[in-house]
């Protein structure tokens, strides 16, 4: 999931935490475990919401 072209990546101060967390989660620096079903819906609640912000304040 992190390594796919879409994924948005944690390399600016606009990352999110779940996708910070998603990033920490892949790569075995988080705590011990996956987390579970609702801890993966945050983080995915978290990236969506993030990205969707960052598009409304976009200058066109």
């Amino acid at each position: 999931m992190v390594t796919s072209d879409s994924f948005r990546g944690i390399e600016d101060t606009t990352s999110s935490d779940g996708e910070r967390w998603l990033h920490t989660c892949a790569y075995g620096d988080g705590s011990a475990g996956s987390g579970n079903t609702e801890k993966w819906i945050q983080a995915g609640h978290l990236q969506h919401m993030n990205y969707v912000a960052r598009q409304l304040i976009r200058p066109s």
